[in-house]
């Protein structure tokens, strides 16, 4: 409404004095605490609701705990009846090893001792054979008996010469010949004994019965 169309006169209720005027409320300027305080408490708040809504709902759904079940005492019947024995566990029994104990070597065998030498057969036969080349010319006469007296002192009791010659037309080195081995030991005490270095032969086709001396140019007394 105008001042034009207001119908009553002015009062003084109608002077404004313009100095003294308020302000408008919404001319008013707000502090910052007044405008930031709200957006805090919703974002305090917004979460501890929501935390809170969501352990009520899980406590309702959570299953009702289980009541605890009474147990029956057992009747007389059941007590005279003795409690069924487990079957006990069979412990397969543990077989020891047999330890096996190192053996001991075994002994060396001994050696067998060496035979003794054989002994010479004095009482054995003995000929002696003059076949130098000189008993031929008849220069060395006599020279087998020598040889076979020289034995007979040694021990030879059957030492005795021959007429008759090994080999013909002389020899130049001096031999003697046994029939075996169970001799040799006497062919060697006889070699030994006339002096001849040569080995004995073993010859049973050239002495058969005994020793066989064969004098050799080499044959000295």
């Amino acid at each position: 409404m105008s001042k034009k169309t207001y119908p009553y006169p002015e009062d003084e209720f109608d002077q404004v004095d313009l100095t003294t005027r308020p302000k408008e409320v919404h001319a008013a300027k707000r502090s910052t605490w007044s405008r930031v305080w709200p957006f805090l408490l919703v974002v305090v708040l917004v979460p501890a609701v929501a935390f809170a809504a969501v352990k009520v709902l899980a406590s309702s759904s959570s299953p009702p705990a289980a009541e605890p079940t009474s147990t029956v005492a057992p009747t007389d019947a059941t007590t005279d009846q003795p409690p069924a024995q487990t079957p006990a566990e069979t412990i397969p029994e543990q077989t020891e090893e047999p330890v096996t104990q190192p053996q001991p070597a075994p002994e060396p065998e001994p050696e067998p001792e060496p035979e003794p030498p054989a002994e010479p057969d004095f009482a054995m036969k003995v000929t002696v054979y003059n076949d130098t080349s000189d008993d031929f010319a008849g220069n060395q006469l006599g020279l087998a008996r020598r040889a076979a007296d020289l034995l007979t002192s040694l021990g030879f009791t059957q030492a005795d010469i021959s007429q008759d010659h090994i080999i013909q037309d002389g020899r130049p080195d001096s031999m003697i010949y046994y029939p075996s081995p169970e001799a040799a030991a006497t062919a060697d005490a006889v070699a030994q004994a006339v002096g001849i270095t040569a080995p004995p032969i073993e010859d049973p086709q050239t002495a058969p019965d005994g020793i066989v001396v064969s004098l050799g140019d080499d044959f000295t007394e």
